[in-house]
């Protein structure tokens, strides 16, 4: 799974991807391992795809927050790499002007959930 999402990762930094298609990885994944958890590096490199998508303002935070959120569902508890990768999400989504689609209160907001762990 993690190989085949790497792979959708360099298709969103090309263009050719986006994160619905991120979602439907996790969903055929979930089918092939009969119901078995999706590991947590899966999802970590999910959140790397939503960072390429930041990059061009085609997500928000509220956007990768789903894929922790989906992470924490799915049994797996959010690593040093995770926050690390929201972090990402956030400071791409700050570099878009004019509209901004990350805050620095974002950041702080995951630092403070990172200390918790």
């Amino acid at each position: 799974g993690l190989l085949r999402m790497r792979a959708l990762t360099a298709q969103a930094a090309a263009g050719k991807a986006e994160l619905v298609d991120g979602f439907s990885l996790l969903e055929e994944l979930r089918q092939e391992g009969g119901g078995d958890p999706v590991e947590g590096a899966v999802f970590d490199e999910l959140l790397i795809l939503c960072t390429e998508l930041a990059k061009d303002g085609k997500i928000v935070t509220a956007d990768a927050e789903q894929v922790v959120e989906a992470m924490i569902d799915e049994g797996n508890m959010p690593s040093r790499d995770t926050y690390f990768h929201m972090l990402s999400v956030i400071a791409e989504g700050a570099r878009q002007v004019p509209v901004k689609k990350g805050y620095l209160s974002q950041g702080f907001d995951w630092l403070m959930r990172m200390g918790e762990h």
